[in-house]
């Protein structure tokens, strides 16, 4: 047995919409298709991948109750232009810090959701 690849991630979110609206207006991911589930919630796609799951209301009713999952740290996004992204968090007053790490060629943002995710963005840079 071996991992293929990563299939998507899910966040509970206390404000569905604003969740959607970060992910969507700030990030550029689009709603898609989702199953009729009794859970309250979208599916944020990267292209033709349903990437982000996103889940928000009484999900208990819906549900197995979840384990804590406090060692969760971050997601990370690989980007083409960071130039859109940084405008639409400007233009949303949405903080983030920026850094560089010349050694790997790359060039991050590091965002937080609504619900405090915390999101990096990476940028392979020319060297």
């Amino acid at each position: 047995m071996t991992v293929e690849r990563l299939d998507h991630m899910t966040i509970r979110c206390v404000d569905l919409e604003r969740t959607r609206a970060f992910y969507c207006e700030a990030l550029g991911l689009k709603v898609g298709p989702r199953p009729d589930i009794p859970i309250p919630g979208y599916w944020l796609y990267c292209n033709d991948i349903p990437l982000v799951h996103i889940v928000g209301g009484d999900i208990a009713e819906g549900a197995p109750k979840q384990p804590d999952t406090r060692g969760f740290d971050h997601i990370a996004f690989r980007i083409s232009d960071p130039t859109p992204i940084i405008a639409a968090l400007k233009a949303r007053d949405i903080p983030f810090q920026d850094r560089s790490l010349p050694d790997f060629n790359l060039y991050q943002l590091v965002v937080h959701d609504p619900d405090g995710v915390m999101v990096e963005l990476n940028f392979t840079t020319n060297g």
